[in-house]
């Protein structure tokens, strides 16, 4: 778990600076770093679905993820989580900020869908090997200091998010490791969690109506459908 504490410290870390500093840049600007950190988000995030050879797969992936997470309105039960921690805020009467959800959702859908992600906890609970999570926590610092300078609060709490998430990989990773070990599997993933990332990009610098959450149950459906395919492709 070291490299999971490592990690949301730094989140917390860089939430908290950017909210200090938040409050001394005029709106205009705050707006202008949200978009150079959305043109970031889409260069990482398209960077990451080249690592595949099999683009389809990520495609259906992404749409039957998106299906399913639209039909079971994932955006909608974050959102209210938001909106219950953001009451949690008021009631210590600090001031949550009207984009708390916002930025609640949209870190931690960004903090944790990369293969940084899901490879570091992974060797984190394997070999205690936290280097990988070390590197990410260094990314997510400079990624937290801009978000939380901009959409408020909801980036801090999100550090709970990378907690859980990345702390449940890390102490499942024995059983997990079965399933993500195959680097074809892996590469899909990835790809898939890029295309996520590029969404989150695109609903930064505001082009489109997007709802990332909403996509979040593609980043469970590609890796059977890859082992699935690699079975049926090789038989």
């Amino acid at each position: 778990m070291t490299g999971t504490l490592i990690n949301t410290a730094a989140v917390a870390a860089g939430a908290l600076l950017g909210l200090a500093g938040g409050r001394r840049v005029k709106p205009s600007l705050q707006e202008h770093a949200l978009k150079a950190m959305g043109v970031f988000t889409l260069a990482l995030g398209i960077s990451l679905f080249l690592k595949t050879q099999e683009p389809l797969l990520a495609l259906v992936s992404l749409v039957a993820g998106g299906l399913i997470g639209t039909a079971w309105g994932l955006t909608r039960r974050i959102g209210l989580l938001g909106d219950f921690l953001k009451r949690l805020i008021h009631r210590n009467r600090l001031k949550a900020g009207e984009r708390f959800t916002e930025g609640f959702v949209t870190a931690s859908v960004l903090f944790c869908v990369g293969p940084m992600t899901i490879l570091g906890s992974l060797n984190d609970g394997l070999r205690g090997d936290w280097q990988l999570l070390a590197i990410k926590s260094a990314m997510d610092f400079v990624a937290s200091l801009t978000l939380a300078a901009t959409l408020g609060w909801g980036v801090l709490v999100s550090g709970l998010t990378v907690l859980f998430v990345q702390g449940s990989l890390t102490l499942s990773a024995a059983w997990l490791s079965v399933f993500l070990s195959n680097d074809r599997v892996m590469a899909d993933l990835t790809a898939t969690g890029g295309l996520l990332v590029v969404i989150i990009g695109f609903q930064l610098i505001r082009v489109g109506k997007w709802q990332p959450a909403d996509f979040l149950p593609a980043l469970f459906l590609c890796p059977l459908l890859s082992s699935v395919a690699a079975r049926f492709l090789n038989g």
